[in-house]
């Protein structure tokens, strides 16, 4: 019996399915990941849709009573608008913010214009601290925390586009490992 310091370290339990060199094994594990992937992918895409519907719905409610109370004309359809341009993300709530304000300052005065972009600061960090992280991280199973950092990491690596895909693919990603970690040491090949 060889010395511990001599033993090679156990693999992973999803990399003991992973050592056949044949090429049609190697194809069959890219087919069957690539068929894992795309399940759980449209799922998770559904539900990152669902989890983005039902925050813009929060924030329109936000948003109406803020208005409203801020004296915004037209303060339902404007609540709506700026609500589900967080559809768009980074630049959509601010262009929609920035129209709203000129709308209220135009019909009212620059003190109800800010008030209007107050309400608008309060909604965002409302939005992005908690509704993102606790609705999206609930309904995709991850972790709030590591929906906020994801985002934080996307926005900073990659601006516009990685806000946009960070999630769902952190979510497919997920799924991936979760996948290959549930299946036993002896478990047939993908």
């Amino acid at each position: 019996m060889p010395p511990e310091f001599y033993r090679r370290p156990r693999p992973p339990r999803f990399a003991c399915n992973l050592k056949s060199g044949a090429l049609r094994d190697g194809l069959h594990v890219t087919f069957r990941v690539f068929q894992i992937t795309c399940a759980g992918n449209r799922r998770n895409s559904d539900t990152y849709i669902s989890g983005q519907i039902r925050i813009c719905l929060i924030l329109s409610v936000l948003y109406a009573v803020g208005f409203a109370l801020c004296g915004v004309p037209l303060w339902p359809l404007a609540a709506l608008l700026v609500a589900f341009s967080h559809l768009i993300p980074m630049f959509g709530p601010v262009i929609a913010i920035l129209a709203v304000a000129g709308l209220t300052w135009a019909a009212h005065d620059v003190y109800h214009a800010m008030g209007a972009m107050g309400v608008f600061v309060v909604a965002q960090g409302l939005e992005g601290f908690y509704l993102t992280p606790h609705i999206l991280g609930k309904r995709l199973k991850l972790p709030a925390l590591a929906v906020f950092v994801g985002l934080l990491i996307g926005s900073a690596m990659f601006g516009f586009i990685g806000v946009l895909l960070v999630v769902p693919v952190m979510a497919v990603a997920v799924a991936i490992w979760r996948y290959l970690d549930k299946r036993p040491l002896g478990a047939p090949k993908l």
